[in-house]
């Protein structure tokens, strides 16, 4: 069998449709063998410098606060929660609220994270979720996102917000 029918033959066995957890199925040192790389190694090293997630919420949280929002952090947690909730009441003093969740991912974000962020809305509907993901989305994720109100804003919406200052955020 040739390396890239066994290529072929691994994917078919551990590769699906759906995301998996492939570190259940293979160490790195297949995972890097697949493509005839030698794994890096695992000494410890110290990063100093700020998680790139954080680096996304102060981007936003400085767009909103430029426009008036009260910019509140929530702690930080692994579930996938709302990262700021922004407070402003508008012209004719309707308080809005923006639910804010920050997605600092290479790839755009599926549609579990759109509806991960509608789950963990309040319940009153008073909240205006914000998925913010310089990435993007997928065609799925944009599709739920407009039937549930939500907004996506991807590099090109965030760069518009940071030069216009009178670009409306939702």
């Amino acid at each position: 069998m040739s390396k890239l029918e066994q290529k072929q033959d691994l994917f078919d066995r551990l590769i699906d449709d759906v995301s998996i957890d492939i570190s259940v199925r293979m160490n790195g040192d297949e995972l890097f063998g697949l493509f005839d790389l030698t794994a890096p190694s695992r000494g410890k090293t110290v990063n100093t410098q700020r998680p790139p997630g954080l680096e996304l919420e102060d981007r936003c949280a400085t767009i909103l606060e430029r426009r008036g929002y009260r910019v509140q952090r929530t702690p930080r947690s692994r579930d996938g929660g709302i990262d700021l909730i922004a407070f402003r009441t508008d012209e004719v003093g309707i308080e809005q609220q923006l639910y804010i969740q920050c997605k600092d991912h290479a790839r755009p974000v599926g549609v579990e994270v759109v509806r991960e962020l509608i789950g963990v809305l309040p319940i009153d509907g008073s909240a205006i979720p914000v998925l913010v993901s310089p990435a993007g989305a997928t065609a799925d994720a944009l599709k739920t996102a407009v039937e549930r109100s939500a907004f996506i804003w991807d590099e090109s919406r965030l760069s518009e917000l940071e030069e216009t200052a009178d670009a409306t955020v939702v």
